[in-house]
């Protein structure tokens, strides 16, 4: 029988299962029922991924540390109790991970950040909640290990999900512009609320860590206004300029020396409003600033706004698509709709 890893990794999962490889007959029924059927899952996911990612996974002690995270100290509720995946995140872990030359996982910021996150009281809560054990650990493989564990946590928002998104956003950074230890520590705070949202950032991987903790910061801070319709008013003004900042960056309209810039300019007329009036003024402030950046006048009409989402010919439009960075590939999340606050203002009210 061929096992996740190859005939390097025989030896291993005949000690995780009790059987060689070798003999099927006796291989395949412990695996399907060791551990209310946890090994079994481990072994499907890890053998869906490719060969090479395969490699990381089995080497030594890694294939036996991640299985021991994984299967915790209960094995309820049991692997087998549904037709769906038990743990759709596993398989997310497993073959989205991002590994450093050295062979270490790739942990986005720092330890310290992780440290800090894991400890926060609604994650202490959600392993206590869930059975979950979070040992303590100060390498990168403790870290994976920790992530296995909490795959098992049956919830959307959790912090081996913030972890996977985190990672493919600083993956697609460039080596020198990594996402700094508290950036990834308060995206992974926000997670929860806007995760829906971070797909922009892997996007555009040429926004500062600044511009992203001033979009988080802005974004808390309009799902806090008291008032449910300037709250509402507000996310929606404020999400229609963030979509047309998105549209005019994908096509080239603004430039990529000039995004970082204009998305913080774009952003930051709602940091300070507490009456229609005000809130008006600053969506127009922003505006204005949107329109500069692609090239536009600052007191553009409506039409003329329009007009300029649609200037730019398709061949312009695929060379913004297939630039180097985007890998000849249109962006991950380019088909998207932009992010939907209005739905927090509903939510909120």
């Amino acid at each position: 029988m061929i096992v996740p890893g190859g005939p390097n990794a025989e030896a291993e999962w005949k000690d995780l299962v009790g059987a060689s490889p070798h003999a099927v007959g006796e291989f395949v029924p412990r695996l399907l029922t060791k551990d209310n059927g946890w090994l079994a899952a481990y072994f499907d996911s890890l053998s869906r991924i490719p060969p090479e990612q395969q490699a990381h996974f089995v080497a030594r002690p890694r294939l036996h540390d991640c299985y021991e995270a994984l299967r915790g100290k209960t094995l309820s509720p049991s692997a087998m109790s549904s037709v769906f995946r038990p743990d759709p995140t596993l398989l997310l872990l497993t073959t989205r991970l991002q590994w450093e030359p050295n062979g270490d996982p790739h942990v986005p910021g720092n330890l310290q950040a992780w440290k800090n996150i894991l400890r926060q009281k609604t994650n202490t809560e959600l392993a206590r909640n869930w059975s979950v054990e979070t040992k303590g650990w100060n390498s990168p493989d403790g870290l994976l290990d920790t992530m296995f564990a909490l795959s098992r946590v049956g919830m959307e928002g959790t912090p081996a999900e913030a972890f996977l998104v985190l990672s493919e956003i600083d993956a697609r950074r460039a080596p020198g512009h990594r996402l700094s230890g508290p950036t990834v520590e308060l995206m992974a705070t926000k997670f929860a609320l806007f995760r829906n949202q971070y797909s922009i950032f892997s996007e555009f991987p040429e926004l500062s860590d600044a511009s992203i903790s001033a979009f988080l910061t802005t974004a808390e801070a309009l799902n806090k206004v008291p008032d449910h319709t300037l709250r509402g008013n507000a996310m929606g003004i404020f999400d229609a300029n963030v979509m047309l900042w998105q549209i005019m960056a994908r096509q080239g309209e603004i430039p990529l020396s000039g995004r970082d810039e204009s998305w913080q300019g774009m952003i930051k007329p709602f940091s300070h409003f507490t009456t229609s009036a005000q809130l008006f003024d600053a969506g127009r402030s922003s505006l204005a600033h949107l329109s500069r950046a692609a090239g536009g006048d600052s007191k553009s009409s409506q039409d003329e706004i329009v007009d300029l989402n649609r200037r730019p010919s398709a061949d312009k439009f695929r060379r913004s698509a297939h630039s180097p960075r985007s890998g000849g590939k249109n962006p991950r999340g380019a088909r998207r709709s932009a992010p939907g606050f209005a739905r927090y203002a509903a939510r909120a009210g």
